[in-house]
This record gives C-alpha cells, structure tokens and sequence, in this order.
C-alpha cells in the first residue's frame, strides 16, 4: 500500500508541474533552472545574455551539471555565488571556474577548513576571477536585475548560520534563494524585511532545522522547490516541513521525484516545466 501511494504522489506531482507548464513571451523572460544534481543545489539563473549560477552541487555529481549546461548552450558563466562552503554546494565550484570563464564569484568571508573549500580558493587565483565578498544588504546583479542578501554572516558560527539568501523581484515576480539558512535566520529574515513571494527555493533540502511555521505564513509561495537527492541518508525533505509548505503554499515541487524544474517570469506571471533525464 506504501509503494502505492508513493506511487500515486509522484504521477500527481509530475502531473502538477505539466499542468503548469505555460509558453511565456521571450522579450524580457527570466529563467530559473532548479538543476537536478543530487543531494546538493545548483540553480542557474538567466536573463537575457546574463547566466549566474547559485551554487554547483557537490564534485561527485559535476557530471550532471556539466550535462546540463551544455544543453542549455551555457558556454560562460558571468557570475558565480556560492552560498556557503559545504560540498554539497560548492564541492563543484572548482570545476565550474575551470570549464565555463567564470568572471567573478560572490561569497562571504567565512572559512572552512575542507579540501573542497581549499580547491575552491586555488582556482579563483588560478582562473583569475574576481572574489567580490557579500554582505547583508549587498546587491548580486543578474544582467539588469539586482538580487538583494538578506543574510550573509561571515562571523556564524556553523556553515548552514553563514549561508547567503538573496531575494530577487523581476516585475510583480519575487524569488527567494534560501540556501541552508536555519530556522533562526529564517526568523530574523521574515522580522526585517517583506518576503511574501512567488517562488522559494526551501532552505536545507526540506531539513526539520529550517522552514518555521512564521515564516512561512510570510513568505506563502506558490511554488515551494526542494533540492535533494532520491532517498539521501539525511531523510530530507522531512514529513513535518511537507505538510508546513502545503498548507502554507500552493505547489511543491522536488528535483527527486520531478528532476530539473525550470521556471520562466515575463514579470507578471510565471511558468513551470520539469526535465527528468532518462
């Protein structure tokens, strides 16, 4: 019965997000492309000429979004950020700096003493890129738009507290990259600023130690998206924050039962598909 109903989730889910899917104008379309690379985020961001990439997921999968990119006709990438340095999400950035002429990377100052950090920094001096240290209420551009960090603590004392959130506004349309932050970031972020939204990309993998309640009556998305990879050790995205973003959300979306999910904006209404290798 268990595997029936899992079943029955997933063809609504892939139902859900075909149903969803719409052909918006090409003049003025931004693209988010939630990319499917495992228990980790990598998320491509594009506005007209402009590709900025949100992360690279961990080394082990680079594969997938090395695929991914070229199949997009992604040759450059302008702009790198990478949230906070946990392999799952910059274990790649190395490799990214080596193959797509990465311009300049937007971090924080926090430290880690892995060896994909370490790797990381050798190729910013390598490849020659440009570090440009963020900060809250720095602005991350995105071709002519501007992203907004509402979170960037470089003195945290763990990694996920450091992570970078960036809220972007293309029209009516608001995103809200959320990266690890914990649930007290999250408090902290709904206090200070307005963050009713369209689209979140969930903190920590749908993590139990993100998405409070509060906060997410305040952010109220219509589409909820989770990056994580098919049956992680870690358990994510757990139950109690599945049935939080349904009841507080409309649609939620996963790269492991849905692959790829691609979202278009033409600043007024947005468009959903998913892409799930074969």
């Amino acid at each position: 019965m268990k595997k029936i109903k899992q079943i029955s989730f997933l063809l609504l889910l892939l139902f859900t997000c075909y149903m969803l899917s719409t052909s918006l104008k090409e003049a003025n379309r931004f693209m988010v492309h939630f990319i499917d690379v495992g228990q980790g985020d990598a998320i491509l961001l594009q506005y007209k000429n402009a590709n900025v990439l949100i992360d690279t997921g961990i080394e082990a999968e680079y594969s997938q979004l090395y695929r991914y990119l070229h199949k997009k006709s992604v040759k450059k990438i302008g702009t790198l950020i990478v949230t906070h340095p946990d392999s799952d999400h910059m274990g790649a950035a190395d490799y990214v700096m080596r193959d797509f002429s990465v311009k300049r990377i937007y971090m924080t100052t926090y430290k880690s003493k892995t060896k994909e950090y370490k790797e990381m920094l050798r190729a910013i001096k390598k490849y020659k890129v440009e570090r440009i240290n963020v900060k809250e209420g720095s602005t991350i551009p995105v071709g002519s738009l501007k992203s907004m960090v509402l979170s960037a603590n470089a003195k945290a004392e763990k990694s996920n507290d450091s992570s970078i959130v960036l809220l972007l506004q293309h029209g009516e349309n608001k995103f809200l990259f959320a990266s690890d932050a914990p649930a007290k970031v999250e408090s902290k972020i709904k206090e200070k600023y307005d963050i009713d939204v369209d689209v979140l990309k969930v903190a920590h993998h749908g993590s139990k130690s993100s998405s409070p309640i509060a906060y997410l009556k305040e952010v109220s998305p219509e589409y909820s998206i989770i990056s994580v990879g098919i049956d992680n050790k870690y358990g994510h995205p757990v139950s109690s924050v599945l049935k939080r973003l349904n009841k507080y959300g409309k649609h939620t979306l996963r790269t492991d039962l849905n692959g790829t999910i691609v979202m278009a904006s033409d600043g007024n209404e947005i468009a959903c598909r998913c892409e799930i290798e074969d």
